[in-house]
Protein backbone atom coordinates (compact mmCIF):
# COMPACT_ATOMS: atom_id res chain seq x y z
CA UNK A 1 0.00 0.00 0.00
CA UNK A 2 1.86 3.38 -1.03
CA UNK A 3 1.91 5.71 1.94
CA UNK A 4 -0.26 8.81 2.16
CA UNK A 5 2.80 10.90 2.78
CA UNK A 6 6.73 9.66 3.24
CA UNK A 7 9.62 11.09 4.50
CA UNK A 8 12.32 8.74 3.88
CA UNK A 9 14.81 10.60 5.68
CA UNK A 10 13.32 10.36 9.28
CA UNK A 11 11.52 6.91 7.82
CA UNK A 12 8.31 8.74 8.98
CA UNK A 13 4.87 7.50 7.48
CA UNK A 14 1.36 7.88 7.03
CA UNK A 15 -1.15 5.32 5.72
CA UNK A 16 -4.55 6.76 4.75
CA UNK A 17 -7.57 4.00 5.91
CA UNK A 18 -9.15 1.45 8.26
CA UNK A 19 -6.02 0.17 10.54
CA UNK A 20 -7.54 -2.94 10.76
CA UNK A 21 -7.27 -3.71 7.03
CA UNK A 22 -3.56 -2.27 7.16
CA UNK A 23 -2.05 -3.41 10.18
CA UNK A 24 -1.36 -6.70 9.84
CA UNK A 25 1.55 -5.83 7.28
CA UNK A 26 3.02 -3.96 9.75
CA UNK A 27 5.74 -4.52 12.02
CA UNK A 28 6.59 -1.71 14.90
CA UNK A 29 8.51 -1.77 18.12
CA UNK A 30 5.97 0.07 20.20
CA UNK A 31 2.93 1.76 20.10
CA UNK A 32 1.60 5.32 21.52
CA UNK A 33 -2.37 5.67 20.41
CA UNK A 34 -5.18 7.68 21.05
CA UNK A 35 -8.24 5.93 19.63
CA UNK A 36 -11.37 7.20 20.33
CA UNK A 37 -13.05 6.23 23.60
CA UNK A 38 -16.67 5.01 22.71
CA UNK A 39 -18.24 7.45 24.83
CA UNK A 40 -20.52 9.57 23.29
CA UNK A 41 -18.40 12.36 21.40
CA UNK A 42 -19.78 13.95 18.83
CA UNK A 43 -17.37 15.70 16.92
CA UNK A 44 -15.53 13.39 14.73
CA UNK A 45 -15.87 13.81 11.01
CA UNK A 46 -17.17 10.23 10.49
CA UNK A 47 -16.75 8.01 13.19
CA UNK A 48 -19.63 7.26 15.65
CA UNK A 49 -18.67 7.06 19.11
CA UNK A 50 -20.12 4.69 20.81
CA UNK A 51 -19.83 2.62 23.54
CA UNK A 52 -21.01 -0.47 20.83
CA UNK A 53 -18.39 0.78 18.27
CA UNK A 54 -15.21 0.92 20.98
CA UNK A 55 -15.35 -2.87 20.68
CA UNK A 56 -14.31 -2.45 16.88
CA UNK A 57 -11.95 0.20 17.97
CA UNK A 58 -10.60 -2.23 20.61
CA UNK A 59 -9.81 -4.57 17.91
CA UNK A 60 -7.41 -2.34 16.01
CA UNK A 61 -5.81 -1.95 19.35
CA UNK A 62 -4.96 -5.38 19.28
CA UNK A 63 -4.01 -6.05 15.89
CA UNK A 64 -1.77 -3.29 17.02
CA UNK A 65 -0.46 -5.03 19.35
CA UNK A 66 0.40 -8.28 17.54
CA UNK A 67 2.76 -5.83 15.28
CA UNK A 68 4.95 -5.81 18.11
CA UNK A 69 7.25 -8.69 18.92
CA UNK A 70 8.88 -7.34 21.78
CA UNK A 71 8.10 -3.72 23.06
CA UNK A 72 5.46 -1.71 25.06
CA UNK A 73 1.71 -0.35 24.21
CA UNK A 74 0.23 2.39 25.51
CA UNK A 75 -3.16 3.71 24.85
CA UNK A 76 -4.86 6.74 26.26
CA UNK A 77 -8.09 5.82 27.70
CA UNK A 78 -11.00 8.27 29.14
CA UNK A 79 -11.48 8.88 33.15
CA UNK A 80 -15.11 8.14 32.50
CA UNK A 81 -15.02 4.29 31.22
CA UNK A 82 -12.22 3.76 34.82
CA UNK A 83 -14.65 0.90 35.65
CA UNK A 84 -14.09 -0.82 32.45
CA UNK A 85 -10.37 -0.80 31.82
CA UNK A 86 -10.17 -4.41 33.49
CA UNK A 87 -12.75 -5.94 31.50
CA UNK A 88 -11.85 -4.46 28.04
CA UNK A 89 -7.94 -4.72 29.07
CA UNK A 90 -7.15 -7.88 30.02
CA UNK A 91 -3.36 -7.78 30.26
CA UNK A 92 -0.91 -6.90 33.17
CA UNK A 93 -1.37 -3.16 32.43
CA UNK A 94 -0.09 0.19 34.36
CA UNK A 95 -1.78 3.72 34.43
CA UNK A 96 0.49 6.49 33.62
CA UNK A 97 -1.51 9.52 34.73
CA UNK A 98 -0.71 12.81 32.87
CA UNK A 99 -2.36 15.69 34.72
CA UNK A 100 -2.70 18.82 32.50
CA UNK A 101 -3.28 22.57 32.99
CA UNK A 102 -5.61 23.43 30.66
CA UNK A 103 -8.36 24.14 33.21
CA UNK A 104 -6.38 27.07 34.08
CA UNK A 105 -6.96 28.96 30.77
CA UNK A 106 -10.13 27.28 29.67
CA UNK A 107 -12.76 28.45 31.95
CA UNK A 108 -16.17 26.19 31.87
CA UNK A 109 -19.42 25.81 33.93
CA UNK A 110 -19.03 22.20 34.68
CA UNK A 111 -16.34 19.94 36.13
CA UNK A 112 -13.33 19.39 33.50
CA UNK A 113 -11.24 16.76 33.43
CA UNK A 114 -7.74 17.72 33.88
CA UNK A 115 -5.98 14.99 33.91
CA UNK A 116 -5.31 12.30 30.62
CA UNK A 117 -4.55 8.38 31.55
CA UNK A 118 -2.97 6.28 29.19
CA UNK A 119 -2.57 1.99 30.17
CA UNK A 120 1.39 1.13 29.18
CA UNK A 121 1.85 -3.08 29.09
CA UNK A 122 4.59 -5.17 27.81
CA UNK A 123 4.74 -7.22 24.76
CA UNK A 124 6.88 -10.09 24.98
CA UNK A 125 10.14 -8.79 27.46
CA UNK A 126 11.15 -5.43 26.77
CA UNK A 127 13.61 -3.80 28.75
CA UNK A 128 13.52 -0.09 29.51
CA UNK A 129 15.34 1.59 26.46
CA UNK A 130 18.64 3.11 28.48
CA UNK A 131 19.76 2.09 32.12
CA UNK A 132 17.84 5.36 33.88
CA UNK A 133 15.89 6.20 31.07
CA UNK A 134 12.62 4.19 32.66
CA UNK A 135 9.69 6.38 33.08
CA UNK A 136 7.55 7.74 36.17
CA UNK A 137 4.07 6.76 36.12
CA UNK A 138 2.82 10.63 35.70
CA UNK A 139 3.83 13.23 33.66
CA UNK A 140 2.55 17.15 34.09
CA UNK A 141 1.62 18.21 30.37
CA UNK A 142 2.42 21.87 29.96
CA UNK A 143 -0.93 22.89 27.98
CA UNK A 144 -0.93 26.45 26.39
CA UNK A 145 -3.86 28.24 25.45
CA UNK A 146 -6.29 26.28 24.13
CA UNK A 147 -6.85 28.58 21.31
CA UNK A 148 -3.48 27.55 20.59
CA UNK A 149 -3.67 24.06 20.03
CA UNK A 150 -3.78 22.06 16.60
CA UNK A 151 -6.63 23.60 14.81
CA UNK A 152 -8.98 21.08 12.25
CA UNK A 153 -8.98 18.45 15.27
CA UNK A 154 -11.39 18.15 18.16
CA UNK A 155 -9.29 16.78 20.25
CA UNK A 156 -5.60 17.09 19.65
CA UNK A 157 -2.77 15.96 22.66
CA UNK A 158 -0.34 18.08 24.19
CA UNK A 159 2.76 17.63 22.11
CA UNK A 160 5.08 17.93 25.09
CA UNK A 161 3.36 14.70 26.93
CA UNK A 162 3.45 12.28 23.74
CA UNK A 163 7.26 13.00 23.34
CA UNK A 164 7.47 12.37 27.37
CA UNK A 165 5.63 9.06 26.62
CA UNK A 166 7.71 8.01 23.16
CA UNK A 167 11.06 8.63 24.69
CA UNK A 168 10.26 6.77 27.57
CA UNK A 169 8.85 3.89 25.87
CA UNK A 170 11.34 3.74 22.34
CA UNK A 171 14.56 3.90 21.69
CA UNK A 172 16.18 6.06 19.67
CA UNK A 173 15.62 4.63 15.35
CA UNK A 174 13.49 1.90 16.96
CA UNK A 175 10.09 2.14 15.19
CA UNK A 176 6.63 3.79 16.86
CA UNK A 177 3.08 2.48 15.72
CA UNK A 178 0.34 4.92 16.10
CA UNK A 179 -2.65 3.51 14.50
CA UNK A 180 -5.20 6.29 15.25
CA UNK A 181 -3.10 9.11 14.41
CA UNK A 182 -5.64 11.82 14.18
CA UNK A 183 -3.65 15.14 13.67
CA UNK A 184 -0.19 13.29 14.22
CA UNK A 185 1.09 14.42 17.18
CA UNK A 186 2.77 10.88 18.53
CA UNK A 187 4.65 11.27 14.91
CA UNK A 188 5.60 14.77 15.49
CA UNK A 189 6.85 13.90 18.87
CA UNK A 190 8.36 10.34 17.30
CA UNK A 191 10.46 12.92 14.69
CA UNK A 192 11.46 14.86 17.35
CA UNK A 193 12.94 12.15 19.48
CA UNK A 194 14.87 10.65 16.74
CA UNK A 195 12.43 7.86 15.81
CA UNK A 196 10.83 6.18 13.29
CA UNK A 197 6.63 6.27 13.19
CA UNK A 198 3.92 5.05 11.31
CA UNK A 199 0.19 6.54 11.58
CA UNK A 200 -2.62 5.07 10.21
CA UNK A 201 -5.77 7.53 10.31
CA UNK A 202 -8.93 7.16 8.28
CA UNK A 203 -10.02 9.99 7.88
CA UNK A 204 -8.17 12.06 4.86
CA UNK A 205 -8.96 15.29 6.49
CA UNK A 206 -6.60 14.43 9.52
CA UNK A 207 -4.03 12.71 7.48
CA UNK A 208 -3.55 16.25 5.31
CA UNK A 209 -3.11 18.28 9.25
CA UNK A 210 -0.62 15.46 9.54
CA UNK A 211 1.64 15.93 6.72
CA UNK A 212 1.34 19.23 7.05
CA UNK A 213 2.92 19.61 10.45
CA UNK A 214 5.78 16.84 9.68
CA UNK A 215 6.48 18.89 6.28
CA UNK A 216 7.16 21.86 8.51
CA UNK A 217 10.64 20.35 9.97
CA UNK A 218 11.89 19.61 13.24
CA UNK A 219 11.17 23.10 15.12
CA UNK A 220 12.46 23.90 18.74
CA UNK A 221 9.49 23.02 21.11
CA UNK A 222 8.14 26.63 21.81
CA UNK A 223 7.59 26.96 18.25
CA UNK A 224 5.29 23.23 17.91
CA UNK A 225 1.58 23.81 18.70
CA UNK A 226 0.83 21.14 21.03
Amino acid sequence: MKPYYEDAASGIAIYHGDCREILPSIKADVVVTDPPYGIGFSEYESHVDTRESYQETLRGVWLAEAAISNGWCVVYQSATTARDWATWFQRAWRILAIPKTFTQVHPGAALLWATDYALFWPVGTPTWPEKGSRPRDWYLAETSDMSQRVKGHPCPRPLNAVRYIVNGFSAPDTFVLDPFMGSGTTLVAAKLEGRRAIGIEIEEKYCEIAARRLAQGVLPFSEVHP
